[in-house]
């Protein structure tokens, strides 16, 4: 469920798809648990050529688990690049 606040934000989850480059690896359990007491409270970012979520990706991937349809996104324009060194 997506907070009053964030329905204008309303994103169809399909058209969505995760930033292959995420590094961060995080407890997609936990935040499914969040999701469904709390609901969405704040969107996700995502890139609006590659339609890749920039940031969020574990609330992405929970939402979808979860069987959302939609998710609150952010629209951004920039080209967004991240390099890490192992």
């Amino acid at each position: 469920m997506i907070i009053d606040d964030l329905i204008p934000l309303a994103t169809k989850i399909e058209e969505l798809k995760p930033w292959g480059k995420n590094p961060r690896k995080g407890n997609v359990d936990a935040v499914m648990r969040s999701l469904a007491k709390f609901g969405q409270r704040k969107p996700i970012v995502a890139n609006r050529s590659t339609h890749e979520v920039i940031a969020g990706n574990h609330t992405f991937e929970a939402a979808k688990r979860l069987g959302w349809k939609q998710i609150a996104v952010v629209w951004v324009d920039d080209i967004f690049s991240l390099t890490i060194d192992d």
